[in-house]
């Protein structure tokens, strides 16, 4: 693999005759029913849904007592040409195994995978289903190393990748402005969402994009907030506190929970970031990840009523 020039932490590889193994595993997994004599097929794990089926095309006017089924998973396989971005994340800085950093890792992951797809189909003028993109989490004993892969749609390869290879940078600084460049909240139609990723789209945020994407680039981590900014982070969940008797305030340059005779201030720190819980000492804070408080305010709740009775 080669360093890519202006991005500390990203290496690059192209990889021709690359086999891609495209999977459909159905509804929540569960694969597909297959009847091994007559071949009819239902979504699902459930072999008593075959029931009544007839046999494909309807040949023989016969049913079929679907005796004899198997639980399958579809998928197909091509070869074709690809472009790997290894963003690599050392474990001595990075979180990537609680709950909390594995929710920020997905969506960085598939939101750059996104953006760098949008960002090739601009740079080289081309249609979206031209280049498909995704991305994998490989550990080391080290690292964690986040893999976004790029591959040309059309089997064989149509040499796009090749040239994605040579512009790296400037695709990766093309995908910034995409990310960048919107006032939404997480993604949308302006910026990310488009008919061919629709399958994506509840996890799609690109603040975690660009946080996987700065980390890569200057090794820079988003800070961690202990003044009084926390507040406007944790006011939408302010009526949900007061329900529960724990009062939100501003205390000078601190955010405050109280409840009846505990009193803390708030840390919120990112989910990508190692968290060392000797640092802050648990009966003097509240300690939080920004990405609950957004995303997940009833695991919040419960992690601020927690630590606040400790």
């Amino acid at each position: 693999m080669e360093d890519v020039r202006g991005y500390v932490s990203v290496r690059k590889a192209v990889r021709q005759d690359q086999r891609i193994i495209l999977l459909n595993r159905g509804s929540e997994d569960k694969g597909f029913t297959i009847c091994k004599k007559c071949g009819a097929v239902v979504p699902g794990d459930d072999a008593s849904d075959l029931r009544g089926r007839k046999r494909p095309g309807n040949v023989i006017k016969a049913l079929c007592n679907h005796a004899d089924t198997m639980n399958i998973i579809l998928g197909y396989d091509f070869l074709t040409d690809m472009l790997v971005l290894t963003f690599r994340l050392p474990k001595d800085r990075i979180e990537t195994k609680t709950e909390d950093s594995q929710y920020w890792i997905d969506r960085a992951g598939i939101t750059l995978a996104e953006a760098l797809r949008k960002a090739s189909a601009l740079q080289m003028d081309i249609e979206y289903d031209e280049i498909q993109s995704g991305y994998r989490i490989r550990d080391n004993e080290d690292d964690t190393c986040v893999d976004v892969y790029l591959y040309d749609s059309l089997s064989s390869g149509a040499g796009y990748s090749t040239q994605m290879g040579v512009m790296a940078e400037e695709l990766l600084n093309r995908a910034r402005k995409i990310l960048e460049g919107c006032e939404c909240d997480n993604a949308c139609q302006k910026c990310l969402k488009h008919y061919r990723n629709q399958f994506v789209q509840s996890r799609l945020d690109r603040f975690a994009a660009l946080e996987l994407l700065e980390f890569g680039k200057m090794n820079q981590m988003p800070e961690i907030i202990q003044d009084n900014r926390g507040y406007e982070l944790i006011a939408p969940m302010e009526r949900l506190l007061r329900y529960e008797g724990i009062k939100l305030s501003v205390n000078g340059q601190s955010t405050v929970l109280e409840h009846q005779s505990h009193k803390k201030r708030t840390v919120i720190f990112p989910a990508m970031m190692k968290y060392n819980k000797d640092e802050w000492n648990s009966k003097s804070f509240v300690c939080i990840t920004k990405e609950a408080l957004k995303d997940a305010k009833p695991y919040a709740l419960k992690k601020i009523m927690d630590d606040i009775m400790v």
